[in-house]
């Protein structure tokens, strides 16, 4: 988790004692907190102590305070900032909690003057990719729940959808405010923070604690990412994040990209169905990857069965690829639920139960 040093100055006791108290106990961010409504006593304390972020309304920012401790100042403010202090970044003073402290974490990735660097030499990662070459099986559904699990076992997740076309939108709170898109462009851009600005983009699920991301504005942002920008994006979160589990959601191509990004996960998670034209694609794909040689990929893939009900013939430990079915997901007619006017899948019913097991038993 990264941590932060905050100042808050604001002659609004009021407000300054919220937004503290707000960002102290901030689950997503280490803010520590210290708040001064006083001019004088912030000028005392800035002439010793080192903060990394200075959040300060404009009727306190005078000239004759020393800001050479402090790595990144921005106004705090509900009106428009005074011209002299444009050369400031500045947020909205009054807006939801949730997106000052975001801000304060994107504001401070552009403009801090060091590298940040998490030391999770004690995390140990694991990449999770969902895929099959068989469209319409639920493949997005399955990361979505299998990446809950994990969160709700106590495991910090990180679910990334590598979809031109996203549908998770129907299962997970998205404003758009910030998107996939904002992560992106750092990436190309080599931001030096990146990790900064992961923090300030994702987003948390209230019913599981699952971290993502909303979807890209525009498919073309995910298509201009090379391939090998993807795979330092995995090793850049799994070397300078606190995740221990990262899955991914494939799209259903079979192409070089998502031949080597899914050679990249510790494991793969292959849906198939009952569908006889679906399991020729499967057998295909596996021919072709013993054509190509890559042993690698295969060998590390649980195979999932979804969508099974009473009228499916089962089959019994093989399918056609010959390779054992790890696990059968069971159709659900009560997959979807509404929560508060919001779709979200149902944490309760058969298949986020077999989710739940397969999991366990993996």
């Amino acid at each position: 988790m990264v941590k932060f040093n905050v100042l808050i100055a604001d002659c609004d006791k009021g407000y300054t004692n919220a937004i503290s108290q707000y960002l102290s106990t901030w689950e997503e961010t280490d803010y520590n907190i210290i708040s001064f409504t006083e001019k004088q006593l912030l000028q005392e304390y800035l002439k010793t102590e080192k903060t990394d972020i200075l959040l300060i309304s404009p009727e306190l920012l005078t000239e004759n305070i020393n800001l050479s401790n402090v790595q990144v100042t921005i106004i705090n403010t509900p009106d428009r900032i005074p011209e002299s202090l444009l050369s400031y970044p500045y947020i909205n003073k009054y807006q939801p909690g949730d997106k000052i402290a975001r801000e304060l974490i994107n504001i401070f990735s552009k403009y801090c003057r060091d590298e940040i660097v998490i030391n999770n030499n004690n995390i140990n990662s694991t990449i999770i990719g969902v895929y099959s070459p068989i469209g319409g099986i639920g493949k997005t559904t399955v990361a979505v729940e299998i990446g809950k699990q994990y969160a709700l076992n106590g495991y910090k997740t990180l679910f990334i959808s590598l979809e031109e076309l996203s549908s998770y939108i129907s299962l997970l709170d998205c404003d758009f405010s910030n998107n996939f898109s904002d992560l992106l462009y750092h990436l190309k851009q080599k931001n030096k923070n990146l990790i900064m600005k992961i923090e300030g983009l994702k987003n948390v699920d209230k019913y599981s604690g699952m971290n993502y991301f909303c979807p890209v504005s525009c498919y073309m942002d995910i298509q201009e990412i090379s391939i090998n920008e993807w795979i330092e994006l995995l090793e850049y979160i799994r070397n300078n994040s606190d995740y221990e589990k990262i899955i991914l959601d494939f799209n259903s191509s079979v192409n070089e990209k998502n031949i080597k990004i899914l050679k990249e996960c510790d494991k793969v998670i292959m849906l198939i169905n009952n569908d006889k034209m679906a399991q020729i694609k499967i057998n295909q794909l596996y021919k072709n990857l013993d054509i190509l040689g890559i042993e690698d990929l295969s060998n590390n893939v649980d195979i999932l069965f979804n969508n099974i009900n009473d009228k499916n013939e089962i089959l019994e430990d093989k399918c056609i690829i010959g390779k054992k079915i790890n696990y059968y997901i069971p159709y659900d007619e009560n997959l979807n639920i509404n929560i508060n006017a919001k779709t979200t899948l149902n944490l309760k019913g058969s298949f986020s139960n077999a989710i739940k097991d397969y999991i366990k038993d993996g």
